[in-house]
């Protein structure tokens, strides 16, 4: 099922995340906390959240830094039990569910004042998270909140992980409208259109059809879940080692900074499940492979 990033009448609690403010206890012994350094190893982020959605909010830092996004030390947060200012309602905060970021660059006010790039908001958006900037009433854009269920976030940091983290199978570029090469003639083998080698408008739209067929957002882009999913039946001996690597280590991460507080992501049974069954289909289609060259 879809997230809807504009449920805000569901709270965190009705999505079985346990209670909120003012007890607190769904997020109490659930929480980690994330560093993000710079190159001379300072912190310029750290946030606390709930362990089940801190590998998802580590890569999605990680990767506003690699796009040229600036953190700024003691101007981020996650976790605090408190209710939603002037209210008795509880704030997704209290949930460890929702991180500010640059908040004096970002404040809550009207009109929208924010140097949060379009990109950065889709990217958040696209793993779960409503922004705070397109609050009806008064904008709040230091403001990202995790809108799903503990299930479904589970889903969005096993995307993550192919998308962002382990940046999808070895060798495997990604293509878009413009590309030209070898690699765009092996999609368009794989789609089974006409091979020119140019990532045209008609390969851009089998792409998108090829992605809304399985699932996978369609824009055309064949990036790394669309690799994977092109690939799945027809994977090297070196793509299968790396899928079998990220779901051995999917339930021991440790955050790539080294820093002895960085978070040490707990269990995300959803991210194994996933990659072993995928892991079957290919071990059976490898199995059928090899029995019809025998």
């Amino acid at each position: 099922m879809a997230i809807d990033l504009n449920d805000f009448r569901r709270t965190a609690a009705q999505r079985g995340w346990g209670a909120g403010w003012p007890s607190c206890s769904g997020a109490r012994g659930n929480l980690a906390t994330i560093m993000a350094n710079n190159p001379d190893g300072s912190v310029s982020a750290k946030v606390t959240v709930h362990k089940r959605i801190a590998r998802l909010v580590d890569l999605l830092l990680d990767e506003c830094e690699r796009r040229g996004y600036d953190f700024h030390a003691n101007q981020c947060g996650g976790y605090n039990c408190r209710p939603i200012g002037g209210t008795r309602t509880p704030s997704n905060h209290s949930w460890g569910l929702a991180v500010d970021l640059n908040w004096h660059l970002n404040p809550m006010r009207r009109p929208l004042t924010t140097n949060i790039p379009g990109w950065m908001v889709q990217m958040f958006n696209r793993y779960g998270f409503a922004w705070g900037g397109h609050y009806r009433g008064t904008p709040d854009s230091m403001h990202f909140e995790a809108m799903g269920t503990p299930g479904q976030m589970d889903e969005m940091t096993a995307l993550a992980l192919h998308e962002l983290g382990a940046g999808g199978p070895p060798g495997r570029p990604t293509l878009r409208r413009g590309s030209t090469g070898e690699h765009v003639r092996e999609v368009q083998r794989m789609l089974q259109i006409e091979v020119d080698g140019k990532y045209g408008p008609a390969t851009e739209a089998a792409v998108r059809a090829f992605q809304q067929a399985n699932g996978l957002e369609a824009d055309g882009v064949c990036g790394p879940a669309t690799w994977a999913a092109l690939k799945e039946e027809d994977m090297t001996p070196e793509e299968h080692n790396w899928l079998r690597d990220l779901a051995t280590n999917a339930l021991d991460y440790r955050h790539h900074h080294k820093h002895e507080n960085d978070v040490e992501f707990g269990q995300v049974l959803s991210i194994r499940k996933e990659l072993h069954e995928r892991m079957d289909r290919i071990e059976a289609a490898l199995s059928r492979k090899d029995a019809s060259d025998s």
